[in-house]
């Protein structure tokens, strides 16, 4: 067992330390000034939506690896990641399949990068 009972409190946790984490690099791409990046990431993580959730669900996690395929494409990172958190969204929530078209976009006219990407997330659904 996953450290019995603490391990998915652990999990519970962690999801939304992660958005946090890529919330603040996906503000710091619209705002270079950190303290504000910080603020706009720390606003996102404490809408309602986030807080009324008092279990660990779909949304959680769909929300966390939605932030940080979108962080990752648009910093330019790793598109091996992306397209992994990409494919684990939508394994969570098919409905979240806007955003692979967006990233598309986003990406832009790099058949490479679209390649690994859309590999990718193809790879981590299935």
């Amino acid at each position: 067992m996953l450290f019995d009972g603490f391990g998915f409190r652990l999990v519970y946790a962690l999801l939304p330390l992660l958005a946090l984490l890529f919330g603040f690099r996906l503000a710091r791409i619209v705002c270079p000034r950190p303290r504000l990046a910080l603020l706009a990431a720390l606003l996102a993580l404490c809408n309602p939506y986030v807080l009324k959730i008092v279990i660990l669900d779909e949304n959680v996690m769909a929300m966390c690896f939605a932030t940080a395929a979108l962080a990752l494409a648009l910093e330019g990172g790793p598109m091996l990641l992306a397209g992994l958190a990409l494919g684990i969204t939508l394994g969570i929530r098919h409905v979240d399949l806007p955003l692979a078209l967006a990233l598309a976009v986003l990406v832009g006219r790099k058949p490479r990068q679209l390649l690994v990407l859309g590999g990718s997330a193809a790879l981590a659904l299935v």
